[in-house]
């Protein structure tokens, strides 16, 4: 049962969105029109993933403009190499415990 409602919501994913938000407020209806007394919070938690849902599947996945170039990355990849193997080259020069040691030599 549960295989098959994974592939139903990856074939219609607006239809578990669509179903969630309306069985919440049907709920919520029914309770403010007095013909149910206590599912409000049934009510609300189901229109509340209803819209968790739809802004987690779609909205969001949108929003990919923090992503960086591909040459942005590779230049930033390039800067830290050169900078590492700079650091390498300096690193024995500042490294005053192994200049002393060499002296006492």
């Amino acid at each position: 049962m549960f295989n098959w409602f994974k592939s139903f919501d990856k074939k219609y994913p607006y239809v578990i969105v669509v179903l969630l938000i309306l069985i919440g407020s049907t709920l919520l209806y029914l309770r403010f029109a007095d013909y149910i007394k206590r599912p409000t919070v049934i009510g609300v938690f189901i229109i509340g993933e209803g819209f968790y849902l739809l802004y987690k599947r779609f909205i969001k996945k949108n929003k990919k403009e923090n992503q960086i170039s591909d040459e942005a990355a590779e230049a930033m990849a390039s800067k830290i190499k050169f900078e590492a193997e700079q650091h390498r080259k300096n690193r024995d020069s500042h490294n005053y415990i192994k200049m002393a040691s060499d002296e006492e030599e």
